[in-house]
């Protein structure tokens, strides 16, 4: 007993002074606080907006999420593999000129095409609808390329506490637009400011010396592109296909089984989303930076994702069970008694959330091992595959058929592509082991 409780003494204190752990745990608190003050103002918020005004919400993130992953070509995801700042800032500089140029464009289309766009989508979209638009993704783009800066510097405090910072000021920002009466114009604004908060408040907690540099020869900012090409060839069109696989069951429930169906499997999507989203954010982030360094050091990469997809297990496992066994009673206690079929979703869902959390180590470290073009590859063979599985099941079986075709589809594709890239990097670690020049 008391050798185990000296190693558990051990291992707690290597734990607390991990610098791993202390950057995970930072971003863990920020993003947790961000959750808070947005779930407890979205009670406030939905007595203040009209349906109507969330979904012309809906629209504004769904177009401006996928615009700003367009907008910087994912290069920003790339600042973090220079070993110097001087290439990292030149490729920062050019990321940020095709998110002026992107969203530059995206305004002229959107007054000239507000129209279309509003028959599409049938919601009556001013034209301001449209500036906020192109606002919100040249925010978006600018604030990936301001946080992958500050993660190359690992400030990931500064990241934590700008967060939660921009985000008191932006959903206060929602809660008076709606009590002044301005519809969905309160909701738009408030998110559009919190983001260019956040850009704000990151740029001031670095010293001149430790920013990137805005001016600079565009000879070297095209060097710099061209070397980290693969991330606009494959990583960019990997995220879209993704997000879109993300956003896909849903809409073939609503298509197939009406949209109350569609709202069972969204809530609870989202709520079991919410603690596993906000580890898989912060995780990924620092352990992209901590991958980054152990290829540079030549440290094994197939032990550091075993070992910390492993934590991963670990710690997600108890809540799985939790969910499997129990959700029915807890969404009935939580959310009332019509919710009940939401529980027997969430029992899906947390399946497949829970493999998928266990593959983030091996997703993030896809562009430091140069495998965005693979990752690519699989993910539109991947997902091509599921969507057609779902649909068939859709339209011969019943919801919960579909449920669980979504359920089990997403969970191979995880462990086929953890699989994969752990016997690439078993083979790579061999490979290391015997290079005689090594």
């Amino acid at each position: 007993m008391n050798a185990t409780k000296q190693l558990a003494i051990h291992l707690s204190g290597r734990l607390r002074r991990s610098p791993f752990v202390l950057n995970v745990a930072n971003l863990f608190v920020g993003d947790v606080l961000v959750q808070a003050i947005g779930f407890l103002s979205l009670l406030l918020l939905t007595r203040l907006y009209s349906p109507e005004a969330f979904g012309i919400l809906g629209v504004f993130m769904a177009i401006s999420e996928v615009g700003a992953k367009l907008s910087t070509l994912r290069y920003d995801a790339a600042l973090v593999l220079p070993d110097n700042d001087e290439p990292a800032g030149a490729l920062f500089r050019f990321s940020m000129y095709t998110c002026v140029a992107f969203c530059a464009l995206l305004l002229i289309i959107g007054f000239l095409g507000s129209g279309l766009v509003s028959a599409l989508v049938d919601l009556n979209l001013t034209p301001v609808f449209f500036l906020l638009i192109a606002l919100m993704v040249m925010g978006l783009g600018a604030d990936g390329l301001c946080v992958f800066w500050w993660m190359r510097g690992k400030h990931f405090r500064s990241i934590a506490e700008s967060s939660v910072i921009a985000a008191t000021i932006g959903n206060g920002t929602k809660i008076l637009g709606g009590l002044s009466g301005y519809g969905a114009g309160g909701l738009l604004l408030g998110t559009v400011l919190q983001r260019w908060v956040r850009i704000g408040l990151l740029w001031r907690s670095l010293v001149a010396p430790e920013r990137p540099k805005l001016m600079g020869t565009l000879r070297d900012s095209l060097q710099q592109a061209r070397t980290y090409r693969d991330f606009p060839y494959y990583r960019m069109p990997q995220e879209v296909i993704h997000m879109f696989a993300q956003q896909a069951p849903t809409v073939l429930l609503a298509a197939f089984y009406g949209a109350t169906t569609a709202g069972f499997y969204i809530l609870a999507t989202r709520i079991l989303q919410l603690p596993v989203a906000m580890m898989q954010t912060s995780f990924r982030r620092v352990f992209y930076v901590r991958s980054v360094e152990a290829q540079r050091c030549r440290d094994s990469l197939f032990h550091l994702c075993m070992k910390y997809s492993t934590y991963i297990c670990l710690g997600l496992l108890p809540v799985a069970l939790v969910v499997i066994f129990w959700a029915g009673p807890l969404f009935v206690t939580v959310c009332g008694s019509e919710w009940t079929t939401s529980g027997t979703y969430a029992k899906w869902v947390m399946v497949f959330l829970l493999f998928g959390s266990i593959s983030v180590p091996f997703s993030a470290i896809m562009p430091v091992v140069g495998l965005n073009r693979f990752y690519l590859i699989y993910e539109i063979i991947s997902v091509t595959i599921r969507l057609c599985v779902i649909s068939f099941v859709a339209a011969s079986a019943t919801a919960i058929a579909t449920v669980i075709a979504i359920s089990l589809g997403a969970t191979l594709s995880s462990l086929i592509f953890t699989t994969i890239v752990l016997l690439y990097l078993r083979h790579r670690d061999l490979s290391i082991a015997n290079d005689p020049h090594d």
